[in-house]
This record gives structure tokens, sequence and C-alpha cells, in this order.
């Protein structure tokens, strides 16, 4: 089924100045197939023949994609805050308008090499309570600019994350400033949503995954916004036994349990980051979680 980008949904993004609606609206247009998915939650676009609208988010942001089928065809027309629907005209001939055809492609994994090459740069082992403190690490970057954190992380605690601990004050200063932030976690009982539904409303961007196991924190820092004492911090992805708690990441300095992690260097950065994005695609976002439980009552 081809897919195609309007020049007004192009227009729609190159207008906005949220690295985080461009991001949303993207991973709702096709799957890792570049293959167009019907939603469950998918309904007709009234006054637009064979429009139809996605919502994309909930919460504070409530963004919304709006495409038109025609034929084998689609057409994504327009995105933007649920405001968009409103006085919304369809196109003249959508025949007319040039459009741009989806080139989307998941690289293909490649097979681990029968020789590692060394690098001229390491990584090491980051332990809770001996020499290199996780604590410390991941407190180093609660001092510099983000382009993008994702925190994957199948157990959490509200207490790591509210906007009183350290983490959530950083994330929530962080997102101000137009960071990017994801957290991937695993799938939640009903009464728990009100908790992610504030996570959402804060600018997190929530996915849930039915088997998680993993525990991966990236952070991708803004270096050229970095101040003059911190020209030595880089951008960083921790992976290992810490779950996002206070007893995993033990940020509050009271103590936590004995885990072992592995900031990996520079060089793998990237592959860390492909493998949470790949994660993202075989979850499922937060509205789409919340309705999929709420018909269940």
């Amino acid at each position: 089924m081809p897919i195609y980008l309007t020049p007004a949904f192009l227009d729609d993004l190159k207008s906005s100045h949220d690295a985080r609606f461009i991001k949303r609206v993207l991973s709702h247009v096709c799957d890792d197939e570049a293959t167009f998915v019907e939603g469950r939650d998918d309904h007709r676009f009234d006054g637009i023949p064979d429009a139809w609208i996605r919502y994309v988010s909930a919460g504070r942001t409530a963004f919304r994609m709006i495409y038109l089928r025609k034929g084998a065809d689609i057409y994504i027309y327009r995105a933007g805050v649920h405001s968009i629907e409103d006085n919304l005209a369809a196109p003249s001939s959508i025949l007319g308008i040039q459009v741009v055809t989806l080139g989307l492609q998941v690289p293909a994994r490649q097979p681990f090499p029968a020789v590692i090459a060394p690098t001229t740069t390491l990584g090491h082992l980051v332990k809770t309570s001996q020499k290199v403190m996780l604590s410390k690490l991941i407190s180093s970057m609660l001092h510099v600019p983000h382009l993008e954190i994702v925190l994957v992380s199948p157990y959490y605690s509200e207490l790591t994350l509210n906007r009183q601990a350290p983490l959530g004050r950083f994330l929530d200063k962080a997102i101000e400033e137009n960071t990017v932030i994801s957290f991937v976690t695993k799938e939640p009982e009903a009464h728990e949503l009100e908790f992610f539904q504030s996570l959402e409303e804060r600018g997190i961007i929530v996915y849930f995954h039915p088997r998680l196991h993993a525990k991966l924190y990236l952070f991708d820092i803004d270096e050229g916004n970095l101040g003059q004492y911190f020209g030595d911090v880089k951008k960083t992805a921790i992976l290992g036994s810490a779950n996002l708690t206070e007893m995993g990441l033990e940020l509050s300095g009271k103590g936590g349990n004995e885990e072992l992690c592995y900031s990996l260097p520079n060089s793998q950065f990237q592959e860390a980051r492909e493998h949470a994005y790949w994660l993202m695609k075989q979850s499922t976002d937060f509205l789409t979680y919340r309705q999929r439980i709420m018909r269940r009552f």
C-alpha cells in the first residue's frame, strides 16, 4: 500500500518547533516495514471525503494525524494538535498535489563479526556502591543540556519520576528545553494508568512492551551547548541490571540494591539507540493502550 506525504503535511512538520511532535507523528505513519497499518481507533473524519483521523497522543498535547484513502494509496494530509480538526478544508484535488513517496526502511540487522575490532574509547563497568557509582554517573547527566533521553525499564517507582525527585525535576527542565524524552516499560495494570497519564501530560512519551525485561538508559547530550565546566561530558548509554527505581539507581543516596551495569563506548551509542527505537516499535503507545484497557470495563 503506497504511502505519500502531501506538501501540507510536510509544512505542518516544518512549522512545528516541538521535536516530540515530529517524532510522534512520524512514528504513527507506518510500521518497521514502511507499511501503512490501520489503527484500531482510526475513524472517519467528517466533512472530507475519504478522510480518516488517527489519534497520535493524549493528554496536554492531543496530537492528531489526518490521512486520505484513495484506492490502494494513502496520503498523509495534515497533522497537528487537536485544533487541526477545526474548519479543515478538503484539498481541491489530491491528484493535483505534488506528493513525496515515503521511503522509510529499517536497516537489516548485520551479523556479528567473528572478531570484534578494539575501539580507542572503551566502555566501563558501573557499580552501585564501588568505585564507579551508577548514581554518580547518572547524576552527572542531570547538569547538562540534552537532545534526547530514552529510559527503558520494566520496573519503575513513582518516587523516582515525580516532580519533586532529582530525576523528575531534571526531566521537566529538559522537556522545557525541547528534549525528546521516551519511557519504555512493561504493560501496566488499569490502576497504574493515572500515573502514566501524568507523565504524558508532562511531555514524556510512554510506551508499553508486553515482554520487556531490558534496562537501558540513553542520554544524548547537546554538545553544542555545553558550559565550560562540562566540556568532557559525552553522550552516554547505560545497560545492565538496574531498574528505574530508588533501589535500582540509588539517586537518593540512601542505599540501594547491588547492581552491575555497563556504560557503552560512544561507538556503540547509535546501535543501542536503534535497539531502543525497535523496542518502541514493538510497543503500544499510552493512548492506544488506555483505550484497550477501558474497553474491558
